[in-house]
């Protein structure tokens, strides 16, 4: 309760001191319940007038205070993992399948990816806990969404934990991170607390997943489709099949009426895409970690057959549409004798996609040069959602600072938005880089 309602629900002298007896200054029991309760109705009720009356108070505290001191810590862990080279990212959600009725495991809360120079890749799970919870329940099922995800690391972080549950979360392969050492961490990496940039800025990065499936222009399918690839169905499945997904949603994508929806819709929007650039730059670069010590041909014929298969080889993909096309004729033949199948051979005769020929170059390119390639997904995550998703000019004393080799780095950049603008026809409006 506040002051305020405290002062005006005060209660006044009815009667002058001077004139009350002994009976009337000793109060009932009951009177005084009754007194308090009328109190605590008094204050809820002027509590709900003020909401209705003054609206939304941006400065005030929010209600749900675990919620959003967790959030906050989100964001926190997400610029940290930034700062020590990883491609830090949320809104990842675990199923139990690709079903579209599949039951959400759970979200990781921070997943971070780091690529080495030969495009090796380590992964770490950072779980953030601001309020109450039970921290050896907790590691035990840390330890069950590991095994299921597949990270090399994982970080907890929470405030108050004894040293025998560390070390219990260590000889399982948890790190414990309190907040005195987070803050340490910052420090030691020379983090501004109060920069909030890029993506890890939650006033303009909050909920934006939300927001985009949340557009019905000129339906809602399409956006929760591409919502659900972006959350979930790209982190399970296989490399080749995620470019294939990727270059279908970016086209998706670019196709919506962005010219018609409002500035909050074309933030999430212009966000969706971004998101997307960006997978589909580290689903490149993992397949360049499975070709990297390949000859020419053989990293043709292995891309060949990746992007025709997916999860299958080739030849067992045409054993299957064989058998499919054997099984249809036979069928056809018992209704009708005279029919002559047709050779199966050609039927099955399948072509990779009409972009091979230009992605096997763009592979060539970064496997020919390492060092400008294998750091572009953060100087990418940085420039796309700080500068071109707000139309703000790049920062370039900023980016020379944090990237080391972003002469290199840039170059790499202009040649990944080309391809996704000439090859996929991704308007290059999107790009700041190469559209000025």
């Amino acid at each position: 309760m506040t002051d305020e309602l405290k002062e005006t629900n005060s209660p006044k002298p009815l009667l002058d001191d001077n004139k009350l007896s002994v009976n009337d200054v000793t109060p009932k029991k009951s009177d005084l319940i009754n007194n308090k309760q009328a109190l605590l109705q008094s204050a809820e009720t002027k509590e709900r007038e003020t909401v209705k009356t003054k609206g939304p108070n941006k400065s005030a505290k929010p209600v749900n205070k675990g919620n959003m001191l967790g959030e906050e810590l989100e964001f926190r862990a997400k610029r940290l993992l930034f700062h020590m080279g990883y491609l830090p990212k949320t809104n990842i959600m675990v199923r139990t399948s690709l079903d579209e009725n599949a039951e959400a495991i759970t979200d990781l809360d921070v997943y971070g990816i780091y690529i080495h120079k030969d495009f090796r890749e380590k992964k770490v799970w950072v779980d953030c806990k601001a309020g109450a919870a039970k921290p050896l329940e907790r590691i035990s099922w840390m330890k069950g969404i590991r095994e299921t995800i597949n990270v090399d690391d994982v970080l907890f972080i929470k405030q108050g934990i004894r040293s025998s549950v560390k070390q219990y979360a260590r000889q399982n392969g948890i790190q414990i991170l309190e907040l005195r050492q987070l803050d340490k961490l910052e420090e030691d990496y020379r983090i501004n607390k109060h920069n909030w940039i890029g993506s890890w800025n939650p006033k303009l990065l909050s909920g934006i997943l939300k927001s985009f499936t949340s557009i019905s222009l000129p339906s809602n399918a399409k956006y929760k489709k591409i919502g659900a690839f972006i959350s979930n169905e790209y982190w399970a499945i296989d490399v080749y099949t995620r470019v294939k997904k990727c270059i279908t949603a970016l086209r998706e994508i670019s196709n919506l009426p962005i010219d018609a929806m409002n500035s909050s819709e074309k933030i999430a929007t212009k966000w969706a895409l971004y998101e997307v650039t960006s997978l589909f730059t580290l689903a490149v670069l993992n397949i360049c970690k499975e070709l990297y010590y390949l000859n020419e041909q053989d990293r043709y014929d292995a891309l060949y057959e990746g992007l025709l298969s997916g999860g299958m080889s080739v030849s067992k993909r045409a054993e299957v549409v064989n058998a499919a096309y054997r099984l249809a004729f036979e069928m056809v033949k018992a209704q009708n004798p005279q029919f002559i199948a047709p050779d199966t051979s050609k039927l099955t005769n399948m072509k990779p996609p009409s972009y091979f020929d230009s992605l096997l170059e763009l592979i060539n390119r970064i496997v020919h040069n390492p060092i400008d390639y294998y750091d572009i997904l953060r100087p990418m995550d940085l420039m796309l959602m700080e500068y071109d998703l707000q139309d703000k000019v790049y920062d370039y004393e900023l980016l020379n600072k944090l990237f080391t080799n972003f002469e290199g780095n840039e170059r790499a950049l202009k040649t990944f938005f080309y391809y996704l603008t000439r090859i996929l026809g991704v308007p290059s409006s999107y790009f700041q880089l190469i559209s000025k």
